[in-house]
């Protein structure tokens, strides 16, 4: 009894004296973007006299459910007395043994770690490995062994493109929603976006407003990068909304873009130029101007202003001197330019006039004939 007794303490005392001569210290960045051979960034420690053939062994878990999603081994390491910096080169061959359908997109050696929060257990056995008599590996003694937890993130999130952030845009245009996906492509297996649509409240920043307020528009496990609003979501004028989108991947949260805002304005009103782009500029009654062609029926006009702004009348008149039509416009100093449909008017192949008057009462004019 006594005598196995001590022989369990003799084995014991030998075992924590092997684990304590060697030690084995993890470099990997804990949050980021991870590829598999930033795994094997680490430090190994032998404080005993002899030298000794060592290997890693790695188990890779998913702390969402605690399962591994790949185990790996490396190479034979010759491991002297004193401190052996590792890194992917040093520790190949490196076998893999993928677990998860999460890596069959890039099972790469070098290849990006997916998206996710994960537990990276290291062993480091004693080597070489054994192979018992049925062919199954055997692994060794455990000289060290450590953990830990790293989130791989992506390079950059979600980037929203259009509309532009703090746009206005009229209101009988529907927003089209367009992104770039967060990068690298490659580190996600199942991507798929959430649009959110709200209304900002007086008070209220973009960012408040999309994380108090209900979406006027949402849509959820969308897979484009662009995003027409439906004719069923009504938007108002003269009010701010804001959007975001966010990635997921697998159904795993990945990342969330900034928040961009635009503003909605009136129907813009159609801006009217001449077919021909020629703007006739309007001279005084001394100065010859001739009769001019119009086509297409809208004439431009240019008037160039010696005086401060101000509002005027813009007057067509017909060839018996009748004021047929009287436009309000506002008047800068220097070159002013105006369009206007004459055809509704004006009858064809009449010479037709008009003339704006200055400050001092001097007219500028030019004559026109409206043809099909």
């Amino acid at each position: 009894m006594y005598k196995k007794i001590s022989i369990l303490i003799v084995l014991l005392i030998v075992l924590y004296s092997t684990e304590a001569q060697f030690s084995l210290i993890l470099q990997i960045p804990p949050v980021g973007v991870m590829k598999k051979n930033q795994l094997w960034n680490m430090s190994l420690i032998n404080v005993s006299n002899n030298a000794q053939y060592v290997y890693v062994g790695l188990t890779l878990y998913n702390t969402l459910d605690n399962q591994p999603v790949f185990t790996a081994k490396t190479g034979i390491i010759n491991l002297a007395k004193g401190t052996k910096q590792l890194n992917y080169n040093t520790v190949s061959p490196i076998i893999y043994n993928y677990i998860s359908s999460s890596f069959d997109l890039d099972r790469d050696n070098d290849g990006f770690l997916p998206v996710g929060v994960y537990k990276a257990c290291y062993v480091l056995y004693n080597g070489p490995r054994n192979i018992v008599a049925d062919g199954v590996t055997k692994e060794n003694t455990i000289l060290a062994e450590d953990c830990n937890e790293l989130e791989v993130q992506p390079l950059s999130p979600p980037l929203l493109s259009s509309p532009s952030d703090k746009d206005t845009m009229s209101i009988d245009i529907k927003p089209q929603f367009t992104w770039t996906p967060p990068t690298p492509m490659n580190m996600f297996r199942n991507l798929v976006y959430d649009v959110a649509v709200v209304e900002v409240m007086d008070g209220q920043t973009p960012v408040e407003a999309i994380q108090q307020n209900l979406p006027i528009y949402n849509i959820g496990s969308y897979r484009n990068l662009t995003n027409l609003l439906p004719s069923s979501t009504k938007l108002t004028v003269n009010k701010q909304y804001a959007w975001q989108v966010a990635a997921r991947d697998a159904n795993n949260y990945s990342s969330k873009s900034e928040v961009w805002t635009f503003y909605l304005t009136e129907k813009k009103k159609e801006i009217l130029k001449p077919v021909d782009g020629n703007y006739l500029l309007l001279k005084t009654k001394g100065e010859s101007s001739g009769v001019h062609t119009i086509i297409g029926g809208i004439i431009g006009i240019k008037y160039y202003s010696f005086e401060r702004e101000h509002l005027s009348k813009i007057r067509v008149i017909a060839p018996d001197g009748t004021v047929l039509k009287e436009m309000q416009e506002k008047i800068i100093y220097g070159d002013n330019f105006y369009a206007y449909q004459v055809d509704k008017f004006c009858k064809k192949n009449l010479i037709y006039s008009i003339e704006i008057t200055d400050g001092e009462n001097i007219k500028y004019t030019t004559s026109f004939i409206v043809k099909q």
